[in-house]
């Protein structure tokens, strides 16, 4: 009898045993999966480093076209007044490398020649940036959707192949003081290839490939905080090249082209394709096939068949908001550094370059930190982006009321980086609303509403941007200010439109819950 007891609890306890290891062996198991090669190799090549390639030369390159416009043309207007040759332009700037602001170009000619200079500026600015921006839209309409079909990886490399390209124009226009006009051409090509709209889409597309659901907001984030990572970087990086360079623009043309071609090496060797051969060999059946597939896209936005009233509602509401949200944002990027240049600031690159560094930061704190808390605390994706744009709109007022010593505008600054929060919590929002398959398709007709917003706030602020003068310094209609009351107008149609978004949540859950109670 006792060593049958014995027996029996020994048997008991090597199920016991058995029974721990099986639980340890499946707790143990989804981590072995996570570290196979392939699903670890995607956070160590991340898609976001050929996102921060692309953003840091853009924003480089943003800064290099704006100021070699102002500087190329401010000098030209001052030849004119002053009846010199061309030939002698070396000879009257110091050899071409004398980086001009308000009051000295107002010094060597007249306030009247340097609102002319910076009208030209402004539309040779909006011309190139229109040009671009509108292949753009077809381009990425048409792009973005074969990524569905052949991956997100060769649509990310073709905007990279376009980029260098337009680059080695750029050097043409510089070292040959071409014509300005041919950086419409450079334009062109950044168009054809897809530029900023097809990168962040698939870009966007990519990480939710990969990424479950419930962190889906937070990898999005991490995919926008690109946009100010690069930004924190390149843009100071560029004008602290100026300042020290004396406006010599000769170098930083090279300097671009060599950072494409890293991004463009990047993304062709090493950046593993984020859809697998099963998946794009599904995706290859005609209802998802590259133009149809398009189609598809534009008919989740416009048919009941594919969605219900209230979601189709809702989708509206979003693209409404992601016009003005781009408008705002692009405009804000438009005229900043001239804003910040001439009068009432009157900043030099080194000071502007620091503004931009740190607001940059600010964005990515604010992506990195408070988004993270705000998701943990199951705060939803439409009172997260009513959130950010409440913060932005309050900038803007600020700015546009009174705003005129150096520290109040870098304190406004870290106001606006709450824009951050806008970006992921609406692409987040958009992949709870769609089905996963049709993602490539709903993010290019989301690509082609963001570069109409972009068309629209290059035409809007350019056209409205007037530098202050002793004239016009008491005028609104005259004023730099204008722009900030202008965007300040956007933000709050934006803000009602989330509100309202949040409403027709609210009636759809009260409709469930009449439901059930009848």
């Amino acid at each position: 009898m006792t060593s049958m007891k014995e027996e029996n609890e020994s048997l008991l306890k090597n199920d016991d045993s058995s029974a721990d290891e099986k639980d340890e062996e499946t707790s143990i198991r989804p981590l072995r999966k996570w570290l196979l090669w392939k699903n670890i190799k995607f956070f160590v090549i991340p898609v976001e480093l050929s996102a921060f390639f692309y953003l840091f030369t853009i924003y480089f390159q943003m800064q290099f076209y704006q100021q070699y416009f102002y500087q190329r043309i401010m000098k030209q207007e001052i030849l004119d007044f002053n009846n010199i040759s061309n030939e002698q332009d070396d000879w009257y700037f110091e050899n071409d490398s004398t980086c001009l602001n308000q009051d000295a170009i107002t010094n060597m000619s007249s306030q009247a020649t340097f609102l002319k200079g910076q009208k030209e500026v402004n539309h040779l600015n909006m011309i190139s940036t229109l040009i671009s921006l509108s292949l753009s839209v077809v381009t990425s309409l048409f792009l973005i959707p074969y990524s569905d079909v052949y991956g997100r990886k060769p649509f990310i490399a073709i905007v990279f192949v376009g980029q260098a390209a337009a680059t080695v124009v750029s050097i043409f226009i510089v070292y040959f003081k071409l014509n300005m006009y041919y950086f419409c051409l450079t334009s062109a090509i950044n168009g054809i290839s897809g530029g900023f709209g097809v990168i962040l889409s698939s870009a966007a597309a990519y990480v939710t490939d990969i990424t479950p659901p419930r962190w889906l907001t937070i990898r999005m984030a991490i995919v926008s905080s690109m946009i100010f990572v690069g930004g924190a970087a390149g843009s100071p990086a560029a004008d602290k090249w100026i300042d020290a360079n004396g406006c010599d623009f000769h170098p930083m043309v090279w300097l671009i082209l060599a950072s494409f071609l890293c991004g463009l090496l990047y993304t062709v060797i090493l950046l593993p394709e984020s859809l697998s051969k099963d998946i794009k060999s599904k995706n290859h059946q005609t209802s998802r096939n590259g133009f149809r597939s398009l189609v598809q896209g534009i008919k989740i936005f416009t048919s009941l068949s594919y969605v219900d009233a209230s979601t189709l509602i809702k989708l509206w509401i979003i693209n409404a908001i992601i016009v003005l949200v781009m408008t705002d944002e692009t405009g804000g990027v438009q005229i900043i550094s001239y804003f910040l240049h001439n009068k009432p600031l009157e900043w030099g690159y080194t000071l502007i370059g620091n503004y931009l560094a740190v607001s940059s930061v600010a964005h990515i704190l604010v992506l990195f930190i408070i988004l993270p808390l705000m998701v943990l605390a199951k705060i939803s994706d439409p009172i997260i982006m009513s959130v950010g744009i409440v913060f932005v709109l309050v900038g803007d007022l600020c700015i546009a009321t009174f705003v005129s010593k150096t520290w109040e505008m870098f304190l406004v600054g870290i106001i606006i980086s709450m824009e951050a929060l806008i970006s992921p919590s609406i692409k987040s929002y958009i992949t709870r609303l769609v089905k996963k398959e049709d993602l490539g398709a709903t993010f290019s007709v989301v690509a082609a509403l963001q570069l109409i917003g972009t068309i629209i706030a290059t035409v809007v602020f350019n056209e409205i941007y007037t530098p202050e003068t002793t004239e016009s310094v008491n005028s609104l209609s005259h004023s730099p200010r204008l722009v900030y009351w202008v965007s300040a107008a956007l933000w709050g149609a934006g803000l009602i439109l989330s509100l309202k978004k949040k409403i027709v949540s609210r009636e759809k859950e009260c409709c469930m819950i009449l439901g059930v109670a009848d």
